[in-house]
């Protein structure tokens, strides 16, 4: 469960990251000439973003809820697996 609380701020972090570049691209590009160029900047970077949230919130809750099962029932992955032999 650590694993997954370093994952999720490993993410963070780059989201951050990507974020940032971002903003250095509004501050060094004037919004009058090159307003195109931001603009798909703004787009790529806030799809980039969201995929990568995305991403990470769906393994958080597939990894959760296997714990959570496992805790609560004893079950283990190969009992889970079993099911579809």
């Amino acid at each position: 469960m650590f694993g997954l609380i370093i994952c999720f701020f490993l993410s963070l972090i780059a989201g951050l990251l990507l974020l940032t570049v971002l903003l250095l691209a509004v501050v060094f590009l004037v919004p009058g000439e090159n307003q195109t160029l931001l603009d798909a900047a703004s787009a790529l970077a806030t799809w980039l973003l969201s995929a990568l949230f995305m991403a990470v919130q769906a393994v958080l809750t597939a990894v959760s809820y296997y714990y959570l099962r496992v805790a609560k029932e004893g079950v283990g992955i190969e009992d889970i697996a079993a099911v579809f032999d």
